[in-house]
């Protein structure tokens, strides 16, 4: 009886299929649903001809903001004195690189209500170190003048050197309903995205264009799809998540009397599984929660990445504080940013998704986790090599404020680049030992510091496992060794 009573436990997944291995899986309905998306002709489009005209990094958002991955913010600062005084500082052999030198002779041509020359027909499409091309600067520039034929002229010759923020760049008006967070995904090879406004656009060999709502939710509904954007929905509902669309599938209800027939035949066994069932649907929803988590941050990010734009605009009319405030902003936000981007390598199910590095001159990168602790460091093999440096960066970072709180000074780090292997040490004069993760901290109770002390780690053991766990995930490995206290990062080449 009780085989029999299995036998009809897959009666409502079945019965109007035949069989529980006909049944759509969410991927094969997301298939259907892409297929027939594709033999619908949107209303207008972009081609990809004419996105070819255009370089991608002056599609992006991002052109926007401060390069502060190849420009401190003293730089920035002194590019900003340059085009409001007019004076070039003395020359710092160790800040002269070509970009730079460009930058610097462009903002004092301007200063000085100069004209740029053909020479800098080139340079027009690059990227300003503060923010958008030299075109949209330059385009400014034209714009304050009297003369208004310039401007014309300008544009008529250099329009596909704006970013595409700018009013004037030709698909400006085209994609000035997108999002930045939209732009984005599209450029970065995303196939689709779901504006606010119910509007699919996709992106696809044929170039961008944009689906009405009535044009694809049929599509969804014959495909027994449910797509919402995830900014609307809540992602505990969402079985598949593609760019910010939260997908999951439209249920069937069973027959009344196979409901009917399971329930009699099947009561206690039937409720056993489907406890176990509920089981490991939890599981796998937990699971995806995690690998939600990278969304969850991008809001409130994308959020304050609209709060520096606007402060942006108005920079030239803040005072001096303000600005320097701006530029903290501006840091913290590419910060999030970037964080929420790199946590997609932690929370993937791939183990190497971390491991996945960028080409970058190594000795730049310790330059610049050092620079804000005023720490010097000792390299030998120095090269440009491709590495995971934000998490890289992030594990440097715990180690530097472990050995600066709970070592002895002086604090070195040393770093050696060999045929085999990459490896960075920070030492210190302490003696590592089980009672070094031991401190005492003061308890405070309603505003008021009482004498009363507790021991706790000061989150220096919390910040070694979460050391070791990411060197794990990279492929490297994190070794301490004692009297005096050193860690080492090792990660194979």
């Amino acid at each position: 009886m009780v085989w029999f009573a299995l036998i009809f436990m897959a009666l409502p997944a079945s019965a109007q299929s035949g069989g529980a291995s006909s049944v759509p899986s969410i991927q094969q309905q997301w298939q259907q649903f892409t297929d027939r998306l594709a033999a619908i002709d949107a209303d207008q489009i972009i081609s990809q001809q004419t996105l070819n005209q255009f370089p991608q990094s002056l599609l992006l958002p991002a052109s926007q903001y401060p390069d502060l991955a190849t420009f401190s913010w003293q730089q920035l600062k002194t590019l900003y004195t340059v085009h409001q005084n007019c004076e070039l500082p003395a020359e710092d052999p160790m800040v002269q690189s070509p970009a730079w030198q460009q930058a610097m002779q462009f903002e004092w041509l301007l200063c000085q209500a100069g004209e740029l020359t053909s020479d800098w027909n080139s340079v027009l499409s690059a990227l300003h170190p503060a923010g958008g091309s030299y075109a949209d600067r330059y385009l400014a520039y034209l714009q304050g003048q009297a003369d208004q034929s310039v401007v014309r002229a300008f544009l008529q010759e250099h329009a596909g050197n704006l970013t595409l923020a700018n009013p004037e760049h030709p698909l400006h008006e085209a994609m000035a309903s997108l999002s930045s967070s939209g732009k984005t995904a599209l450029f970065e090879g995303y196939r689709f995205y779901l504006s606010n406004h119910g509007q699919l656009w996709r992106n696809h060999p044929g170039g961008i264009d944009v689906l009405r709502a009535e044009q694809w939710e049929d599509v969804a509904d014959e495909a027994g799809l449910s797509v919402t954007s995830l900014d609307a929905q809540d992602h505990q509902n969402c079985v598949m998540q593609y760019s910010n669309l939260c997908i999951s599938s439209v249920p069937e209800r069973p027959l009344w009397w196979q409901a009917a027939l399971v329930l009699l035949l099947v009561a206690v066994p039937g409720l056993a599984l489907k406890m176990l069932l509920e089981r490991r649907r939890a599981l796998k929803e937990r699971q995806f929660i995690l690998q939600l988590l990278t969304h969850e941050l991008r809001t409130p990010v994308t959020s304050l990445g609209f709060t520096v734009e606007q402060f942006r605009d108005e920079f030239d009319h803040l005072s001096g504080p303000a600005q320097d405030a701006f530029y903290r902003l501006s840091g913290d936000y590419q910060r999030l940013s970037r964080l929420t981007e790199a946590s997609k390598g932690f929370l993937s199910d791939r183990q190497d998704a971390m491991a996945e590095g960028d080409l970058a001159l190594f000795s730049d990168w310790l330059d610049a986790v050092t620079e804000p602790y005023n720490l010097s460091y000792r390299l030998t093999g120095d090269l440009e090599i491709a590495l995971p440096y934000y998490w890289l960066g992030v594990c440097l970072d715990n180690l530097i404020r472990n050995a600066l709180i709970h070592g002895e000074p002086p604090v070195r780090i040393e770093a050696k680049i060999t045929g085999e292997k990459i490896w960075i040490e920070v030492s210190d004069q302490g003696q590592s030992s089980p009672r070094r993760l031991l401190r005492r901290r003061v308890v405070s109770d309603g505003g008021k510091t009482e004498g009363k002390t507790t021991d706790h780690t000061d989150g220096m053991g919390i910040g070694l496992m979460i050391v070791r766990r990411i060197m794990r995930r990279l492929g490297g490995k994190l070794t301490e060794h004692r009297q005096p206290t050193r860690y080492r990062l090792e990660l194979p080449r």
